[in-house]
């Protein structure tokens, strides 16, 4: 029997939220918090399954049938297993959920990597670190899976870790390069209680364009000129340009969301914004908006702190850092 465990990180969008999609770079850091998969082969044709996210759940079902987790099926569909035996498996993101509600962390991307790195292992399909088309084959069976849309920079970063600069090319696909943060900003990570629908903002977004395709070109060339500049700004440890760059993206992301017809920045972030402006530091969302996270930049610890303490007392801070290591997986037992 074979045992495979690995594991792959959540992460956050600097800069580069929907301009992505139109090919605009995008600034992503991989945090502290991991999906894990474990994946051992069994004796017999029977499977069983327990994942953890919202909720625990477990299912045991024959070899050839489908496990009922939409997940799961399309990576076992994506790469197909040589052998008939069955496997028992365990898919565990409940970090990146709090009382039932996902934070906004790209769990999906992480669970999906996490399980894709754990199953070409426990097959024999080698270590996915190793495979040169990896990444982009998990991009492409994540979009596939939620229904074509994403651009696959929270894969990306679930992949390799850190901070990274992730950018599409018609041609060649995702283009991934290391990136950093300016050094001495700061950030604080709000989560304002309500999940958000990536899906249905990214679908609101592609409805609205094809309405109007020149207004989208002009919001889209819009936020590209920003992320190009705030990534070269945090390159150059151009602290106060950059988070002039995050004040001005979130400016721009609040007049896309008007366009679109979609909250963007919801109440809650609003406040939040607020709250950041009165300690003088920089807010924005991070992804697709409606709700999930909110990040708030600054390089005065005690400005942090004391956002820290007062965003507190509305909705709930996340402790997160860079998790410099992407998908890590290790074959245990055979």
């Amino acid at each position: 029997m074979v045992r495979a465990v690995a594991s792959a990180p959540g992460k956050l969008v600097i800069l580069g939220e929907y301009a992505v999609l139109a090919n605009a770079p995008a600034l992503v850091m991989a945090v502290d918090r991991r999906c894990r998969a474990e994946i051992r082969t069994s004796k017999n044709s029977v499977c069983h399954l327990r994942s953890m996210a919202e909720a625990e759940r477990q299912v045991i079902f024959r070899r050839r049938a489908r496990s009922g987790l939409a997940l799961v099926d399309r990576v076992v569909d994506a790469y197909p297993a040589s052998n008939g035996a069955g496997w028992r498996g365990v898919l565990d993101s409940s970090g990146l959920h709090r009382e039932g509600r996902k934070l906004g962390l790209g769990s999906s991307a992480a669970a999906l990597t996490a399980w894709c790195g754990a199953w070409l292992a426990c097959m024999g399909q080698g270590i996915a670190a190793a495979r040169p088309d990896a990444l982009q084959g998990f991009i492409e069976t994540h979009k596939a899976w939620q229904g074509g849309t994403g651009s696959g920079l929270d894969v990306a970063a679930s992949f390799h870790g850190g901070v990274i600069r992730f950018q599409l090319d018609e041609e060649t696909g995702a283009q991934v390069d290391r990136a950093k943060m300016p050094d001495g900003v700061g950030f604080v990570s709000v989560f304002v209680r309500t999940s958000a629908s990536t899906q249905k903002h990214l679908k609101q977004f592609r409805a609205r364009a094809a309405e109007s395709p020149a207004s989208a070109a002009f919001w889209m060339d819009s936020l590209n000129r920003l992320a190009e500049t705030g990534i070269g700004r945090a390159m150059a440890d151009d602290a106060d340009g950059f988070l002039d760059t995050i004040r001005d993206y979130a400016g721009g992301l609040q007049a896309l969301g008007e366009w679109m017809g979609a909250a963007i920045f919801t109440p809650e972030h609003l406040q939040m914004l607020e709250l950041a402006e009165r300690f003088g530091l920089a807010y924005k969302v991070s992804g697709a908006g409606g709700g999930d996270l909110g990040l708030a930049f600054g390089v005065d610890p005690e400005a942090l702190a004391g956002f820290r303490k007062a965003a507190d007392e509305r909705y709930d801070t996340i402790n997160l850092a860079v998790d410099p290591l992407g998908l890590d997986v290790e074959i245990v037992d055979r």
